[in-house]
């Protein structure tokens, strides 16, 4: 007689923002599998420690798997990666198709980061997926990974024009006013944030230089930002590492920083190229915005 088979299940917690802002309840999500580093799972709990009570808060449909939830630091809403609805070979999971879901709660949903694949592309949406998302010390922003799905086919095709190649990005969801998409694409959405990209990354970073190829593994800096050393505080900013070059082909990983405005009408303010990219560029940062590196281990025997 054989035995009966046990199905793997894998409950996953981020690796911030996991705990509820009274240190009462655990979220996170579930996934199947004995690798968890499989993005398959379909639900969102929250687990009370003190009783053993669990609670499932949402479940995906249509195909679409959850997860890498993490809480609002002043509320109970939660935010987590979506991938799409009716995947099909055209449009599954990947880096360059997720976003985010906002679940509040009294139950409510909302997609912060709207999607406009195909021109004429618009200010405030994004053209690809969004990952980890990270509400601000106040509650009121997001943070997120972001990945570009138009950059993405560009640099598989044969014989494509110059173009940014796809490299991973940070970008900030700010509630300044929802954004409202056109349905020339059939995976284009909404958004109920404005989106913007706030980190710079370059094709081919110019040896010793402050130039990085990829930006990624935010976080925010302090509850309520930092002082500098005028005194004044920066209200929002956000580290983040960045893969620089040395030597030629090295690649080395330095901590960098973005101040953000205060208000958060600048965000919508757009620098010298747009905040909505083209066809071959990528979605740039608004007015003012710049990254700095903050560490310099290259000259050290184990930078």
């Amino acid at each position: 007689m054989k035995p009966k088979s046990v199905q793997t299940i894998s409950n996953q917690l981020t690796n911030i923002n996991c705990w509820s802002p009274d240190s009462q309840f655990l979220f996170y999500d579930v996934r199947s599998g004995k690798d968890a580093s499989i993005f398959d799972g379909t639900r969102i709990e929250k687990l009370h420690p003190e009783s053993g009570k669990i609670e499932t808060l949402y479940e995906s449909k249509n195909g679409a798997c959850c997860g890498v939830v993490t809480c609002s630091p002043v509320d109970n809403k939660i935010i987590f990666i979506h991938g799409p609805e009716y995947p099909d070979m055209n449009w599954n999971y990947s880096f360059q198709h997720r976003y985010g879901m906002i679940l509040h709660s009294h139950g409510q949903t909302e997609i912060p980061d709207a999607c406009n694949i195909v021109p004429p592309f618009l200010p405030g949406a994004l053209r690809g997926g969004s990952h980890v998302h990270v509400f601000s010390g106040d509650g009121q922003w997001v943070s997120f990974t972001y990945n570009d799905h138009l950059l993405d086919l560009l640099d598989k095709k044969e014989n494509a024009p110059p173009h940014d190649f796809d490299q991973r990005n940070i970008g900030v969801a700010v509630p300044l006013c929802p954004v409202y998409v056109n349905r020339n694409h059939s995976r284009n959405h909404d958004g109920s944030y404005f989106s913007v990209l706030v980190s710079q990354t370059v094709n081919h970073p110019q040896p010793d230089s402050n130039e990085i190829q990829k930006a990624y593994e935010d976080t925010w800096v302090g509850v309520d930002g930092y002082i500098k050393p005028d005194g004044s505080r920066q209200k929002k900013a956000i580290a983040f590492l960045g893969d620089i070059i040395v030597n030629k082909n090295q690649i080395v990983t330095e901590v960098f920083i973005v101040d953000l405005p205060d208000r958060v009408e600048n965000v919508a303010v757009a620098g010298a190229a747009p905040l909505e990219g083209t066809p071959t560029r990528r979605p740039a940062p608004p007015r003012g915005i710049a990254q700095r590196r903050l560490t310099y281990t290259t000259d050290r025997r184990f930078p």
